[in-house]
């Protein structure tokens, strides 16, 4: 009998010196477990603070502030973050540095322009003229859409008066041909004249001179004294450029002199064109995320 007791307490002395082992041991495999779900709580941490940031940016390049413009269309935000860590920090890993980016496409609408509500060309200046329009695209300096309006030799033209797309705005150009229409195919002979930017200074109309414009209230504010209007008229004047844009509702005056100020009398009414500023169509405007 006391073979057998002593048998149990042999036993029994191995199962609790072997229970305190298997303690230490599940605490010594524990500590790579609560590691992980440590890393796994700052990731959740660093995924959120990120998603917040990447939405905060995105509502900036759709509302066009605190970022920058890749091109004519292209809006960009960049923001930078840092998480300071908890558990990570243990592991040596204190903070995390991270960048989000949105870029959203704003494509203005299409301003849509009609006739001209008034238009004269002077059939006995010496020269020949012709006025017309097109669309201009600054950043590639391309032209396109070019028509013809009118001549002063009592011509009119039939066309569609062409409707700029994105990055484009709404031009006139004219084209003066020395001495008369019998001289059209002589290069010498000829100048043109156009009010975008993209050409060099003698051939701008607002820098050579040749142009003088005015935006009004009304379509009757655009016409000269002479026929009811408040526009100042006469030779020797100093041309007045207009810098406000066209907005719907508005006209604008274009009076153009043929020939530049040096050999002009500088009186702005060889050419004279009254232009509706034009409709927008909202439903071509687009603004979206596209990174």
């Amino acid at each position: 009998m006391f073979r057998v007791m002593a048998k149990w307490r042999g036993m029994i002395d191995f199962l609790q010196e072997a229970s305190g082992n298997v303690a230490v041991a599940t605490a010594l495999a524990a500590i790579p477990v609560v590691g992980a779900m440590g890393v796994a709580l700052d990731h959740v941490r660093l995924s959120d603070m990120r998603a917040e940031m990447q939405a905060e940016a995105d509502a900036d390049a759709l509302s066009k502030r605190n970022g920058v413009w890749l091109d004519d269309v292209r809006y960009e935000v960049v923001r930078q973050g840092r998480l300071d860590t908890s558990i990570m920090a243990v592991l040596g890993l204190t903070e995390v540095d991270f960048t989000v980016r949105a870029v959203a496409r704003h494509v203005p609408p299409v301003r849509v322009y009609g006739p001209p509500a008034y238009m004269y060309l002077d059939g006995d200046a010496m020269d020949y003229n012709r006025i017309g329009v097109y669309c201009y695209n600054k950043a590639e300096n391309t032209r396109s859409e070019i028509v013809i309006l009118a001549d002063n030799r009592g011509r009119t033209f039939d066309v569609d008066i062409p409707q700029c797309g994105p990055g484009e705005s709404f031009e006139l150009a004219l084209h003066n041909v020395w001495y008369g229409e019998e001289n059209f195919n002589n290069p010498a002979l000829q100048r043109y004249y156009k009010t975008d930017t993209g050409v060099p200074d003698w051939q701008n109309a607002n820098k050579a001179r040749v142009l003088e414009t005015y935006l009004c209230d009304t379509e009757q504010e655009c016409y000269p004294v002479s026929m009811g209007g408040p526009l100042p008229e006469g030779p020797n004047r100093v041309p007045h450029i207009e810098t406000r844009p066209c907005e719907p509702g508005h006209f604008m005056y274009y009076g153009w002199e043929d020939t530049p100020e040096s050999f002009g009398d500088s009186d702005f009414n060889d050419i004279r064109l009254i232009m509706a500023c034009p409709d927008v169509d909202e439903t071509t405007r687009e603004v979206r995320l596209i990174e």
